[in-house]
């Protein structure tokens, strides 16, 4: 019987599920600590800050140093998107048409676009899309 050591905290499981994957393409076991018995007591799921991810004894050193390259990555690809965002527009979830990346923007709306959206005059267009990579304009 292997014994479980702490990994990485987190507080949402949804910030933690890529990295489970790499570790998983790697061979490593990892456990999030909500599948495995936090679920069971909703209010201790409410009331806990934090959760850990574990994994086994024997793969605690290649499982921190994927750790450690998934976040450095995670932080340069934030940066990046920032750095690549234009004034006026959002990130979204999409990909570019040319060069099917996934560092898509959106262009906010300002007020009086929002309200003449509203009004049934037909005066809105769609909104333009932005691509952070190949920089490619398109309106949908």
């Amino acid at each position: 019987m292997s014994k479980l050591v702490h990994l990485i905290s987190y507080t949402q499981a949804t910030e933690i599920y890529p990295l489970v994957s790499l570790l998983e393409s790697y061979g490593i076991a990892s456990f999030p600590e909500e599948e495995y018995g936090l679920g069971l007591d909703p209010f201790m799921a409410q009331t806990t800050v934090g959760r850990w991810l574990w994994v086994n004894e024997k793969d605690e050193k290649m499982a921190s140093e994927l750790t450690n390259s998934w976040l450095t990555l995670k932080n340069t690809e934030k940066e990046w998107q920032e750095s690549e965002r234009k004034k006026g527009f959002e990130p979204i979830e999409g990909w570019c048409p040319s060069c099917e990346s996934t560092h898509v923007f959106r262009q906010t709306n300002g007020f009086w676009s929002s309200i003449l959206t509203i009004l049934p005059l037909g005066f809105s267009k769609p909104p333009l899309y932005y691509c952070g990579s190949c920089k490619n304009e398109w309106r949908a």
